[in-house]
């Protein structure tokens, strides 16, 4: 993660955790997507103590994805199996902010590819390494922030709740 303050990302704020490896489970084909080896997962973080640190780091914010529905879903299994209770931060989905821009300003390129790297492509961001979560954490800040600027909104007005709430 990675904090967005009064319109500014603060990288002394940032963060990431590892989680402690399921020694009953290997990561297999997946280390070549995401680049993460069985021996990079030694010395993490039990989930509840990861998921605890990411609920510290995130209250009284808005959790920024970039298709949220994966994440909040992953997180929403994952805090119901360790605290019993799931979802209920808000959050901003910068891949439907995206897709609904393009939308109303009429595209050409409207099936153009939406993913995160793609994004900040088409905003004239730097490239940025794929598929490392402090990485994808800071690039979706800056497509939130981009996002903000080029419609003239806040990042509140994109906000959305968990149900429930």
């Amino acid at each position: 993660w990675v904090p967005i303050d009064q319109g500014a990302i603060d990288l002394g704020g940032a963060s990431e955790v590892g989680l402690a490896a399921d020694t009953s489970r290997s990561v297999g084909h997946s280390a070549t997507i995401h680049g993460i080896r069985d021996c990079d997962r030694v010395g993490g973080l039990e989930p509840s103590d990861a998921l605890a640190r990411l609920t510290r780091a995130l209250a009284g914010r808005i959790a920024v994805f970039h298709h949220a529905p994966l994440d909040t879903a992953f997180l929403d299994r994952a805090l119901r199996r360790e605290f019993g209770t799931g979802w209920r931060i808000p959050w901003i989905d910068t891949l439907d902010w995206f897709r609904r821009r393009q939308a109303d300003r009429d595209h050409d390129d409207a099936g153009a590819s939406t993913r995160l790297d793609a994004v900040r492509e088409a905003f004239g961001l730097d490239e940025r390494s794929a598929h490392n979560a402090l990485d994808d954490a800071i690039s979706c800040a800056e497509v939130a922030l981009v996002l903000a600027a080029h419609s003239r909104a806040r990042l509140l007005d994109a906000c959305k709740l968990p149900r429930g709430r």
